[in-house]
């Protein structure tokens, strides 16, 4: 996507990819049960939602490894940005 020039797919790409390892989840079951049931239209703030990402525990290679991927999708994330001139997102 990225080597094609559609730099807005390769973000969305990218975004997704990085969602396997930090996520969001709200801090109420219900929620986090029926996501759109418990929508309601109601407006979600800070305290509703809490950053999850999985525990590595003391595996050095595991932690080394998502170091790397995580690092390299920020990267590319930011080189699409540059190229779209979306300086501040870069």
């Amino acid at each position: 996507m990225y080597a094609e020039g559609d730099f807005f797919e390769a973000i969305e790409y990218y975004e997704q990819i990085l969602s396997v390892f930090r996520w969001l989840e709200f801090t109420d079951a219900p929620r986090n049960e029926d996501f759109f049931k418990a929508m309601k239209l109601e407006p979600i703030v800070d305290r509703d939602v809490v950053v999850r990402e999985k525990d590595l525990g003391d595996d050095e290679c595991e932690i080394e490894m998502r170091t790397n991927i995580v690092v390299t999708l920020m990267m590319s994330l930011g080189y699409c940005y540059l190229r779209l001139h979306n300086y501040q997102e870069a």
